[in-house]
């Protein structure tokens, strides 16, 4: 299985570039595969992609558009992209402001070494956690990015955000006024998932289990059904 896979922060502002990168860095990602730390290997401006670039003319670009992208690499050689999306209005999908994309093929406990899929299942979390407390988003989904019919049950359709989604996705973050509309912090606290886990800045990460495939399809999940109920 290798299709593309999506992490979306809704969030009303997009964040700072720069502030972005510090962020992607302080969690440990490379802008190229051997750590050269003045190159980007690859970043894009909408569609079209620059590569073997310098670190200050990709940030210039980057702070200069609305949509854009930079590849990062993890210790474990992890492929990610991190991009930035102008925050959509409240009559769109609302899919994020920054998002994390991957190739599912990455993660995938059949195709690498137990510690290999272990240590990019931590790094991917850890990622998360860095750039929450940035973005401040409101809610966080993630799901495979294959067919809007495929992950449209996982993101928000507008306020409230409990009575929007369909489905929990494999890693949600809820805000500290989102986690109110689920039954307050201590319900949501207490789902049972494999991660449950409150952030420096109020926001609750819920990872539903270790391995993303069964959950990214709806399966009426004691997480669900404690959060829903």
């Amino acid at each position: 299985m290798d299709d593309p896979y999506h992490i979306g922060f809704v969030a009303d502002k997009t964040p700072d570039v720069r502030e972005l990168y510090t962020q992607c860095r302080q969690a440990g990602l490379k802008t190229t595969y051997d750590g050269q730390t003045e190159t980007v290997a690859e970043y894009s401006i909408g569609l079209t992609a620059h590569t073997d670039s310098r670190l200050e003319d990709a940030l210039n670009a980057l702070e200069q558009t609305d949509s854009g992208s930079m590849r990062f690499w993890t210790e474990s050689d992890m492929i990610l992209r991190v991009g930035i999306s102008p925050p959509t209005t409240k009559d769109e999908p609302m899919l994020g402001c920054v998002n994390i994309g991957f190739q599912t093929s990455e993660i995938d406990g059949d195709a690498h070494s137990d510690s290999i899929y272990r240590a990019r299942i931590n790094e991917l979390l850890n990622l998360i956690e860095t750039i929450v407390p940035l973005v401040n988003p409101s809610y966080v989904w993630s799901s495979v990015y294959k067919g809007h019919e495929g992950y449209k049950r996982f993101v928000p359709d507008g306020e409230p955000i409990a009575e929007t989604i369909e489905d929990l996705s494999w890693v949600t973050v809820v805000s500290p006024q989102v986690a109110d509309q689920f039954g307050g912090r201590e319900h949501v606290l207490d789902t049972p998932a494999w991660r449950v886990r409150e952030l420096n800045s109020g926001h609750i990460m819920l990872v539903l289990q270790e391995h993303p495939y069964d959950a990214m399809k709806p399966t009426h999940s004691s997480s669900e059904a404690h959060l829903f109920d």
